[in-house]
């Protein structure tokens, strides 16, 4: 059993871009013909900056828009395995507003460019509110540590924190090992072994040979399937003959 004394001092949070608010519903057309630029929040694996351009026409709306922001938020594989970097930009409408949030936490930010008459028609020009992310920051066995994210795997080999709130004092986790899915997973193949070796038997069952009437199991003398019940029962009753 291990112990470590924590306090969560920050919490992880998500960079955001509140536009203002527009005249018209979000489902009229905006009558905008040009480009919307956003820079991700993250950068690739070479640290530079990920740019992507989305082109608007006049039948667009506050939905529409968000769609195709959305398009380009996830990362994507291709059938030969490769990865490309989406924006990690989420679009939502609310109450017309167009709001442009971070999927992903840390100090960060979005990037908002593109043809000036698409910025200020979508109120991503001036009046927006942009809100920056933050790390979170947390005090472990008096260590003080910041991280882009509330989900903490690479403190502690082994162990994960999960960040849930900022706490006004320190306090004590004392971590045990889960054996329980360990258990689970032997019960399982027990329960499995047992089945099959009862099926085989079955299959392979003599019965009585003395009764007139006596009846066998529809694989009774089988080499192959005699050999696998052998090899099966040493598996488990002499396990180093299966090293």
């Amino acid at each position: 059993q291990d112990t470590y004394d924590l306090k969560v001092d920050q919490l992880a949070t998500a960079s955001s871009i509140n536009g203002t608010q527009a005249s018209n519903s979000s489902k009229t057309k905006l009558g905008l013909t040009g480009s919307l630029t956003l820079t991700s929040p993250d950068t690739d694996s070479n640290g530079n900056s990920l740019i992507f351009d989305i082109k608007l026409d006049s039948s667009d709306t506050l939905n529409t828009v968000a769609a195709k922001i959305n398009a380009l938020t996830a990362d994507s594989t291709d059938d030969d395995g490769k990865t490309t970097q989406g924006s990690h930009v989420r679009a939502s409408v609310i109450d017309n507003h167009l709001v442009l949030t971070s999927t992903t936490l840390g100090a960060k930010k979005i990037g908002v460019g593109g043809d000036a008459d698409v910025i200020n028609g979508l109120g991503l020009g001036t009046g927006a509110t942009t809100t920056s992310g933050q790390n979170s920051k947390f005090e472990l066995d008096g260590m003080t540590i910041e991280r882009d994210s509330n989900t903490i795997t690479d403190v502690v080999d082994g162990t994960t924190f999960n960040l849930n709130k900022v706490s006004d004092s320190h306090v004590t986790l004392s971590l045990t090992n889960d054996t329980s899915k360990i258990v689970s997973a032997v019960q399982d193949m027990v329960n499995s072994y047992n089945t099959l070796m009862s099926t085989i038997s079955s299959d392979l069952d003599v019965g009585d040979p003395t009764q007139s009437n006596n009846t066998t199991g529809p694989l009774v003398g089988d080499n192959e399937l005699i050999q696998l019940q052998s090899s099966l029962s040493s598996l488990v009753t002499n396990p180093t003959v299966a090293c």
